[in-house]
């Protein structure tokens, strides 16, 4: 059986980890799959732990220096006899590879998950150098939207589909009453959802000062927020200023996140930057009408639904005053390649 090192920066509820997890529940009986990540006490440890596998921490590389980190990541491979190297850290992709190459690994896959770029000389300096190595020394470029590959890669890597278990983020009914019973949303409400991290990227700031104009043309509309991260307290302080703080619910970090799609009525997702976006793909199969905005890769609107606006603050007011309140899409799971199955079938041709 070929073992599978997986390294990430961490193993929380980020989009990034959920689609590692997602593979490794569908692939666990056909390699023996580890873990690398660079922080501990980790949300998924219990997880990959009580399923017979492992997961390793190794110190940031601001924290070692290069040499050290590099040794460290040889270490674990030569104790595991990684047969693939999978890595998912971006420009940091360059040092798992530099060991991997040391260690004679056949498959180093490096896949890219995001579009970001930075503004700072240099950290494109060092992105460079890095995008340099990464596409010398990797066998395999994968990425999860063509933004996504162009930004790390220089040509001729693959798009693999981010793929989920589908039929969970399928409309139910049922779950939406419990949702909206346990967090006080009555029907009458107008539930405005978005699931993502709570960081600045993100952009949740944005959806709050969009609310008191809302407010002014109906008083039922609320907001929930799922995920959790640093805008936290920025999140509540303008809430607090604006007067709004009965109109917010914050419930972080939430496993079973698949079931507060039912509660929504309305998905706004208005990033920054953004690699992809599963999250739209989980609310379309959902039925929700979404809003997106135009940072947002085009190939997430696979059922053609999504709304894509600029980031001006009375066109989104006039959309989701004007957006009708229904589901929509209910058939569309079915036909989506982002189903995981999808996904697990592509990586194992990979893998072989």
């Amino acid at each position: 059986m070929k073992t599978i090192l997986n390294v990430t920066h961490e193993m929380t509820l980020g989009g990034v980890e959920q689609f590692v997890m997602n593979v490794y529940r569908h692939l666990n009986n056909d390699y023996r799959i580890i873990f690398l990540c660079y922080k501990e006490n980790q949300y998924y440890e219990k997880e990959i732990r009580e399923t017979n596998s492992k997961l390793y921490f190794v110190p940031p590389i601001r924290k070692t220096g290069v040499l050290k980190f590099i040794k460290n990541i040889i270490k674990i491979i030569k104790k595991e006899k990684v047969d693939i190297i999978h890595i998912h850290t971006f420009y940091n992709s360059l040092f798992p590879l530099i060991a991997a190459l040391f260690t004679h690994v056949p498959t180093r896959i490096v896949h890219s998950h995001s579009n970001w770029q930075t503004k700072s000389i240099i950290k494109k300096t060092y992105n460079f150098i890095c995008k340099i190595g990464i596409n010398i020394l990797a066998s395999d470029k994968l990425a999860c939207s063509k933004e996504a590959g162009k930004n790390l890669f220089f040509k001729n890597f693959e798009i693999i589909p981010n793929g989920i278990e589908t039929e969970k983020f399928i409309y139910n009914e049922k779950s939406r009453n419990i949702i909206r019973k346990k967090y006080n949303i009555s029907e009458k409400d107008i539930l405005i959802g978005h699931v993502g991290r709570l960081e600045p990227v993100k952009n949740h700031l944005f959806i709050l000062e969009l609310l008191p104009k809302l407010l002014e043309y109906n008083n039922n509309y609320k907001i929930m927020f799922i995920g959790a991260g640093q805008e936290l307290e920025n999140i509540k302080e303008l809430a607090k200023k604006n007067n709004i703080e009965d109109k917010i619910v914050l419930v972080g970090n939430q496993i079973e996140a698949y079931m507060f799609y039912n509660a929504f009525d309305l998905f706004l997702f208005p990033s920054i930057q953004e690699g992809f976006g599963m999250t739209l793909i989980e609310a379309q199969i959902n039925g929700l009408p979404i809003i997106a905005s135009n940072f947002v890769p085009k190939e997430t609107n696979e059922s053609g639904s999504i709304i894509f606006l600029d980031l001006e603050k009375n066109k989104w007011l006039e959309t989701i005053i004007g957006i009708k309140i229904r589901r929509i899409n209910s058939n569309y799971y079915k036909n989506t390649k982002y189903n995981i199955k999808n996904t697990v079938k592509i990586l194992k041709k990979i893998y072989k």
